[in-house]
């Protein structure tokens, strides 16, 4: 039997816990795939998630020496905490990842200010 969205452990679910279409309204499409990459936690083979094709262990951030996710980048990596605080990135993905123009729009500059965003 399937389980509700809320049942689920997924990386959507921590900001997201119900099963209505999030619209990305003002975005281009290539910075709306960013954000919904981003939402599912899945940044592409280049930056977080290659290993698992081949199947390796996990990358680790060169400044925190942890492992490199997108919570990572956007919450606690301190290599990029001028950058979020320049772009008002909040401190919550939940908060951060909303389908609001303003939020969306900041994370888009985050990711070009710190050369992520053609990682993705």
């Amino acid at each position: 039997m399937a389980k509700s969205l809320d049942e689920q452990n997924t990386k959507l679910n921590t900001i997201k816990n119900n099963i209505q279409v999030w619209r990305n309204p003002g975005l281009n499409r290539k910075d709306e795939t960013i954000i919904n990459r981003f939402r599912i936690g899945h940044t592409f083979a280049t930056l977080t998630h290659n290993y698992l094709m081949a199947r390796k262990d996990p990358p680790i951030c060169e400044t925190c020496g942890v492992e490199f996710t997108v919570k990572h980048i956007i919450i606690d990596c301190s290599k990029y905490a001028d950058s979020r605080s320049k772009h008002s990135i909040l401190y919550q993905l939940s908060e951060t990842l909303q389908p609001d123009l303003q939020s969306n729009i900041n994370i888009v500059n985050f990711l070009k200010e710190t050369k992520l965003y053609n990682l993705i």
